[in-house]
């Protein structure tokens, strides 16, 4: 999926709304792929798909997603905790 995105990225390279849907589809795909990496405990490769996300993408939360890998996973279970208390 991610190599036909990306040939099709290329293709349709004057089409805008065709641009648009194409990130959304590389944006969700490599989000995916990073939390994936990082159930399976492969935090190295998902700090590469969340940095590779962004060279596709120039999404700023993919670099926000390639510093929190690199944290102890200590603090990511505080943070994540906060994130959801946050709303109540």
């Amino acid at each position: 999926m991610l190599r036909l995105l990306l040939r099709e990225r290329r293709r349709l390279a004057g089409d805008p709304e065709a641009q648009a849907a194409i990130r959304r589809g590389l944006v969700r795909l490599r989000k995916h792929m990073g939390w994936q990496h990082l159930a399976a405990g492969r935090r190295r490769a998902a700090f590469a798909s969340y940095l590779r996300g962004y060279g596709e993408t120039r999404e700023a939360g993919f670099l926000v997603r390639a510093a929190a890998t690199v944290l102890p996973r200590a603090w990511q279970v505080r943070a994540a905790a906060r994130g959801r208390g946050a709303g109540a």
